[in-house]
């Protein structure tokens, strides 16, 4: 769900786990540690880079405890980005 776009500056949306049709579920459904987040919101941000570089920054909420942090980073959400980076940059070096 975005709840903000500002073209060429940010991005604000909520981030959760879906079925097919786009509805809401459970982290836990989909295999994730029971102290996973069920909703967050993250924001990206764009900075001109110079040179026709482009400065990506993606900020998550703090998390409610540690047990809610560590479910997210062994849930492999760093992995997930950055294979989605690397295939947005592909696709641009071709357009």
């Amino acid at each position: 769900v975005f709840k903000e776009i500002v073209p060429n500056e940010k991005i604000v949306s909520t981030d959760y786990f879906s079925d097919a049709e786009g509805n809401m579920i459970k982290p836990s459904d989909e295999g994730q540690d029971e102290n996973f987040p069920t909703e967050m919101t993250v924001t990206i941000t764009f900075e001109d880079a110079g040179e026709g570089k482009t400065k990506l920054k993606i900020f998550y909420p703090k998390t409610e405890n540690e047990a809610q942090m560590e479910a997210m980073l062994k849930s492999g959400m760093k992995e997930g980005w950055s294979s989605s980076l690397d295939k947005l940059a592909a696709a641009l070096k071709t357009a």
